[in-house]
């Protein structure tokens, strides 16, 4: 009994602590000066934003409710703290990797301020930006994203590209929406828009619906408000926001379906298929946090001996090869190689409601970690994670304005993953996500330079 009331005493506690850590990590970043304060912020925002919605509201909630969703789910306060505070730890060694990178390129950014990002480098930002939107279109209809049962199969263009398409459309869209409101012409709002479109006719999570939000929030403050009561106000308005979708149920979808009479018509709708008898607070307290209440399982599956190790990420490091040159490709991120359900996000969805089911869930990075390494997991991993996200933050400021969206795209918080992302899915960000990256870089640099030594007069 007294193990449990100190528990319970010790989640919000440890959620205080892991939002007064990003906050301090968040100024100390800043005063760096490695990067763009822009870069910044949206990392730190996102972390924060992760902390206070997937720990801190579901512990509130949970004071109140007694608990309840935790109970039904098999697992104990005390298990529950014991995640917490693996959670907490391997944000410190996040934010350890992070600023070490920051402190080593201190000073040495190349974006002023907030009118300098949306200027400097204009070309090259609005080439990437709307060329992800452009080609995120015929990907979608090439790969079935608009009508059912219609797959045309992928051109290897777009296989070598498909994740950046996949994560970019989303951040580049909104991004253009937003600075063809503000600093750009018009024709950069009308390309964002259809990119819009085209995200509401694929979205496949509501973390992306959630997240697509908010990062629309932090570009309005960025480029229009500036003003902090600007991000109070809109927590507040998305909170209500959240309060009505949650009871409607589903997510908003788009879609072209197939008509007897007139061919192809357009259909929306909000798909309810998820949702439940629970009100919407009631909603909120299992959904937020089934990510951590699961992860548990991360912890009793290495307990008893069924650790991960070094699999998941050498699974996503041979993935790289094609199966032309490999015909046991294995599957990323996985234990077995073959087997897709034993995934991080599948195996504790299984341990928690059975392995007769195929459904996934968001997870504790600091759990998936554990489940790999035990503590030395807990500290090594999040650390390279902390590393890898403030390179990015460094490099991509060369791309002007466009490195917001590109940031936005490593973590990928429109599918499952947070800033403090997993190291399998770094391996597999490398080739999917930065070689692409740095070969339209190349082919813009060849551009470029054909293009000068064809405009320059000839030297006599």
């Amino acid at each position: 009994m007294l193990f449990q009331l100190l528990a319970i005493i010790a989640l919000p506690l440890l959620s205080a602590s892991m939002f007064i850590l990003l906050r301090f990590g968040w100024r100390i970043a800043k005063k760096y000066n490695f990067t763009s304060t822009e870069l910044v912020s949206t990392v730190f925002f996102f972390s924060i934003f992760k902390v206070v919605f997937y720990y801190a509201i579901p512990v509130l909630f949970g004071l109140f409710s007694g608990f309840q969703y935790l109970y039904q789910d098999g697992y104990s306060v005390i298990e529950w703290a014991e995640l917490y505070a693996i959670e907490a730890t391997s944000w410190i060694f996040w934010l350890i990797g992070f600023l070490c990178i920051a402190s080593l390129k201190k000073n040495k950014l190349i974006l002023l301020d907030y009118a300098d990002i949306a200027y400097r480098r204009a070309s090259a930002s609005k080439l990437l930006l709307v060329s992800i939107v452009v080609f995120s279109i015929p990907y979608s209809i090439l790969n079935g994203g608009y009508i059912s049962d219609i797959d045309y199969g992928l051109p290897p263009f777009f296989e070598l590209f498909k994740s950046l398409l996949i994560y970019g459309v989303g951040p580049a869209s909104i991004l253009l929406v937003v600075l063809g409101l503000t600093r750009w012409s018009k024709f950069f709002l009308v390309i964002g828009s259809i990119g819009v479109f085209n995200l509401l006719a694929t979205f496949s999570t509501r973390g992306a619906f959630i997240y697509s939000f908010f990062f629309l929030v932090i570009l309005g403050f960025f480029f229009a408000v500036r003003k902090k009561k600007f991000l109070f106000r809109s927590c507040i308005v998305f909170f209500a926001i959240t309060l009505l979708y949650l009871n409607i149920g589903g997510l908003p979808q788009l879609a072209l379906v197939k008509d007897s009479s007139l061919g192809l018509a357009l259909e929306a709708s909000f798909g309810k298929e998820k949702k439940q008898n629970r009100s919407a607070l009631e909603e909120i307290e299992w959904r937020f946090g089934a990510p951590s209440r699961m992860s548990i399982a991360f912890i009793k599956m290495y307990n008893r001996g069924f650790s991960a190790g070094i699999n998941p990420i050498k699974h996503s490091f041979l993935g790289f090869l094609p199966r032309s040159l490999n015909d046991r490709k294995p599957i990323p991120s996985t234990v077995d190689p073959e087997n897709i359900y034993s995934q991080g996000m599948y195996l504790i969805y299984r341990e928690t409601y059975g392995y007769n089911t195929f459904s996934m869930v968001e997870f504790s990075s600091g759990g998936h970690a554990y489940w790999e390494f035990g503590i030395l997991g807990v500290i090594v991993l999040p650390l390279i994670a902390g590393v890898y996200i403030a390179l990015c933050a460094y490099y991509f400021q060369y791309f002007g304005v466009a490195s917001l969206a590109l940031i936005m795209v490593v973590f990928k918080p429109f599918g499952y993953v947070d800033p403090k992302i997993w190291v399998s899915d770094i391996v597999m960000q490398l080739y999917q996500i930065i070689l692409p990256l740095c070969f339209l870089s190349f082919l813009w640099y060849l551009f470029g330079k054909m293009m000068r030594s064809l405009l320059m007069p000839t030297r006599r």
